[in-house]
């Protein structure tokens, strides 16, 4: 016998509490014990992890919504994110500086245009062998004055 119609079960959470973070804590574990193979590894608790067992995160309305970043709705607002929007622009200009610093150089002359290895007697096949990721200071400069759209996204994609 038993119930025949659909049953749904709520529970209520207060944001910012630690009853909160124990439900989250319970998605995650719930999440990897379907891809981790090792179950005693989804029981590891991270140093990272257990400092944001206790990061109270404001200006949102459910931390939990959040992370499990519900599509149904767009209520996301996460502060952290809009400040490093906010910040971003201020910190690629202090990039700029860096760079105008570093092309003043008196040694910057070899590294403000692509370096061209057969020019330096280098064969093109050990330079692409040995540089993995080439960068000059003129490509550089010319993603730090692009549109705020395709330009870095972050000061570390400027230190790469």
């Amino acid at each position: 016998d038993g119930q025949k119609k659909r049953c749904f079960t709520y529970r209520f959470l207060a944001t910012g509490t630690v009853e909160e973070k124990i439900f989250q804590r319970q998605l995650a574990k719930q999440g990897l014990q379907q891809v981790v193979d090792d179950k005693e590894q989804v029981n590891t608790l991270s140093t990272k992890d257990l400092r944001n067992l206790f990061k109270l995160r404001c200006g949102t309305p459910s931390d939990t919504h959040d992370k499990l970043r519900c599509e149904r709705c767009m209520t996301i607002a996460d502060n952290e994110d809009i400040e490093a929007t906010n910040v971003l622009p201020k910190k690629l200009e202090a990039c700029r500086g860096l760079l105008d610093q570093m092309t003043g150089h008196a040694d910057a002359v070899f590294f403000l245009k692509p370096l061209v290895a057969p020019d330096h007697g280098v064969p093109t096949e050990d330079y692409e062998q040995k540089v993995k990721q080439p960068m000059d200071l003129g490509t550089i400069r010319i993603k730090l004055n692009l549109p705020s759209d395709k330009t870095y996204d972050s000061v570390s994609g400027f230190s790469k």
